[in-house]
């Protein structure tokens, strides 16, 4: 129904489906009246009296039966001013019966040219074209024209993952008229085993775990070596001499190789957590408000909402898409759909051992997105930090781990792990 709201009228799509109507009620005690019919359920918006023999109103389209029985009742007299809504605008519409069809048709085209593909996006391709990858997906019969809703997306990407083996994952997803592809590509790891190259630490830590498949070791176990020192170095000897202490050494000149080798050393992680005693906890309420806008280079033009944010409190999340014109040509605009997700503030007050147990929490999550499949976790060690603010705490964590140490570096500074 419609509201008054600062002098504004908002209107809701139920109204306009169930239609309204505005009518003037001819009466000298209006209240008396609108009484009568609140007592009887029914609802009136926008009462306003115009003279003192006219009063103004409107009413859901559903309650007008009853009104009207109601003024005839009291011998009233009313005139229909307007009528709207879906209802009134399908019986205008009955009456022109081409315009119908006209309208009908061309909400079928529409409607039939929307569920069919008409242009691609990819994403996250590095190595390969655009051209290509559409190209590729095409082979699967998802052809510009085609039905988007007759393919099984899941069985079309597997197979696609089978049959070429330089992606290891893709997901093509419908968004309206466009296929968005989004890939990940094998990249080439193969190092030409002809290329020189040292083998370095990659952090600082002690050596624990040394084997050497080519090249000429730097170091030895226990051995403390500092981040970007040579562990195994790009070069062999073709003869090795056992010395009078009883180890071997080199002899005769030197040659460049690829070194190899596995080297494993403990290495020192440290994060810190910080709570304070009183702090604001944010928390989506579950309410939203979006906008949509069509984005140039310095410029945003809404299409529907408002751009400014509704809410005091919220955080913001952005998507944006291109506008594709025809697979690979695009226009210089962007749609930009923007939702705000209202939060609520909490104020939480910890007691000194909560809190430090929070900090602890917060440091330990910190770490963990460290770890990796090749780092063993070995120990933790804590310590309190000293700080200026009676309302804070810090706590730094350390963790030992052991783990891969060697990064294959190159002359012209490429590395390989």
């Amino acid at each position: 129904m419609l509201r008054a709201k600062s002098g504004r009228w908002v209107m809701n799509f139920d109204d306009l489906f169930g239609g309204y109507v505005e009518l003037v009620l001819y009466v000298s005690q209006g209240e008396k009246i609108i009484n009568q019919a609140t007592k009887q359920g029914i609802i009136f918006a926008n009462v306003y009296r115009k003279n003192e023999r006219e009063l103004l109103v409107k009413i859901k389209l559903e309650d007008f039966k009853r009104l009207s029985k109601l003024l005839r009742k009291e011998h009233l007299r009313f005139h229909i001013i307007g009528r709207f809504g879906l209802p009134f605008w399908l019986s205008r519409m009955k009456r022109r019966k081409g315009l119908l069809l006209g309208v009908c048709f061309s909400t079928f085209l529409l409607s039939f040219l929307l569920s069919l593909i008409w242009g691609y996006e990819v994403i996250g391709n590095e190595k390969f074209s655009d051209e290509y990858i559409v190209a590729l997906v095409q082979q699967y019969g998802l052809l510009p024209g085609a039905k988007i809703d007759k393919f099984n997306y899941d069985e079309i990407q597997k197979q696609f993952v089978i049959e070429h083996k330089d992606f290891s994952w893709i997901a093509i997803n419908p968004r309206g008229t466009t296929l968005e592809i989004r890939v990940k590509e094998r990249l080439n790891n193969k190092v030409d085993d002809s290329t020189p190259a040292n083998l370095v630490a990659k952090a600082d830590g002690k050596i624990t775990e040394l084997l050497v498949y080519k090249g000429t070791a730097m170091v030895e176990l226990e051995e403390k070596v500092q981040k970007g020192q040579i562990l195994i170095g790009g070069w062999d000897y073709a003869e090795w001499i056992r010395n009078d202490l009883g180890k071997y050494a080199p002899a005769g000149e030197p040659y460049l190789v690829q070194a190899k080798g596995i080297i494993r050393g403990e290495v020192l992680h440290s994060a810190v957590g910080i709570c304070f005693l009183e702090e604001n906890i944010f928390y989506d309420t579950g309410e939203t408000s979006k906008s949509w806008a069509i984005k140039t280079k310095d410029r945003h033009f809404v299409l529907l909402g408002e751009m400014k944010n509704p809410f005091s409190h919220s955080r913001q999340e952005n998507y944006t898409k291109n506008i594709i014109f025809w697979q690979k040509y695009q226009l210089p605009w962007q749609i930009e759909e923007i939702t705000y997700i209202e939060q609520a503030v909490q104020q939480v007050k910890h007691s000194r051992e909560d809190a430090y147990h929070l900090a602890l929490a917060r440091a330990r999550e910190k770490l963990t997105e460290l770890l990796s499949e090749d780092r063993i976790f070995l120990e933790e060690s804590i310590r309190l930090l000293p700080t200026t603010n009676e309302q804070q705490i810090q706590v730094e964590i350390t963790w030992l781990t052991e783990e891969n140490m060697g990064i294959m570096k190159f002359a012209e500074g490429q590395e390989k792990r």
